[in-house]
């Protein structure tokens, strides 16, 4: 079935999202807020349904012309179409959306943060190699799109890539590669390793300084003492505030982001911190609180993308003041944040950032405080 729409806002997948006068709603990928379209609707049968855009009859006025020559068919960013300033509007618009459905009112919400490089700004990426194609899959595809240079890449980045392509050889097998920009500039190139082999990096250079200025702030806000840093990495967020309080344990399980971690904390000299290798579990939910190696007063989480799987709550104990959680998905933060209304904690404040130019991920920082009799 075909049927004409007028796309409304974003969905959580960057998707435009339209409504009928049945009040049934519609998902359509590529489409954008202002658009009036004709989408494709494979199945009528439910409330929420996904839609192909078919044409666009009448185009938003935020729409603008991509700078990228693959970006109908790469799978990577989904809203080089889009001017910037709608594309913050509408990240504010889904993380306000977020803390609604929560019933959570944070007492300031600061506006979020833009990236004065929305393009070039990529220090990794990860490519694919089919036979003598290297590039980006397809959306929703393992097939490859050919990519001669990306332009949210670093400049270096595309350099190596060109390089990288003028000496491939056919694969006869689906093969991956990452290039990395080192600390100390170089490309780094790294063939079939599991993701994030090395640990997990941000990869926008400028906005990762902002989100660890806003860590910063958000410790000294908290008046924090004893920190309890999961899913540290390579000590990233750690150094940024680790002078101001009086212990820091961060907890990982790459073993490559420890070593970086250790390698950092000796350099700086710093004696109040200390590394843990492990995995965020319920084994190591188990062994903190009152009883662990260092007592905390704030919990300081950054997950992956799916969030802590209902874990938070168990790091909780009764002398936790604070909670510091950067989330990069709103749905897992929902479910892991549900619970700390019951346990005494208020939303003191978010802080969005723009870590992802040109597509719809979202990062931001919350901060949870609890007053303690």
């Amino acid at each position: 079935m075909e049927t004409q729409l007028e796309i409304l806002r974003t969905g959580l997948e960057g998707q435009g999202v339209a409504n009928d006068e049945e009040g049934n709603v519609y998902f359509v990928e590529r489409a954008l807020p202002g658009d009036v379209i004709v989408a494709e609707v494979p199945d009528t049968r439910k409330r929420y349904r996904d839609a192909n855009l078919v044409s666009i009859i009448t185009p938003s006025s935020e729409r603008r012309e991509s700078p990228c020559a693959y970006f109908q068919k790469c799978g990577g960013c989904d809203w080089l179409d889009w001017n910037y300033a709608s594309q913050l509007e509408a990240k504010e618009s889904t993380i306000r959306h977020t803390f609604d459905r929560l019933k959570l009112q944070p007492k300031e919400f600061l506006p979020i943060i833009p990236a004065q490089e929305q393009l070039s700004y990529r220090h990794r990426i990860q490519l694919h190699q089919q036979g003598t194609m290297l590039g980006f899959f397809k959306r929703r595809s393992h097939d490859v799109v050919d990519v001669e240079k990306c332009v949210v890449a670093h400049p270096k980045i595309n350099e190596h890539l060109t390089e990288l392509r003028s000496r491939l050889t056919l694969a006869s097998e689906t093969q991956k590669v990452e290039l990395s920009l080192s600390t100390s500039g170089a490309v780094e190139e790294t063939w079939n390793s599991a993701h994030a082999s090395k640990g997990f990096v941000q990869s926008h250079g400028a906005q990762n300084a902002h989100l660890r200025r806003e860590v910063g702030e958000m410790i000294a806000r908290a008046a924090s003492e004893h920190v309890l840093e999961l899913y540290s990495g390579n000590g990233n967020l750690t150094f940024e505030y680790a002078s101001k309080v009086k212990s820091v344990v961060g907890v990982e399980e790459n073993r490559y982001s420890i070593e970086q971690a250790e390698k950092s904390r000796n350099a700086s000299q710093l004696e109040n911190v200390r590394f843990q290798a492990g995995r965020v579990s319920e084994v190591l939910a188990a062994k903190v609180g009152e009883n662990f190696v260092q007592p905390y007063d704030t919990l300081l989480v950054n997950p992956p993308r799916k969030g802590m799987g209902g874990l938070l709550d168990e790091f909780v104990h009764r002398d936790v003041k604070a909670i510091l959680y950067v989330s990069c998905s709103p749905p897992a933060f929902s479910k892991d944040v549900s619970g700390l209304q019951r346990k005494g904690f208020q939303l003191e404040c978010v802080r969005p950032i723009d870590m992802f130019p040109q597509t719809h991920h979202i990062e931001f920082v919350s901060l949870f405080l609890r007053y303690l009799h």
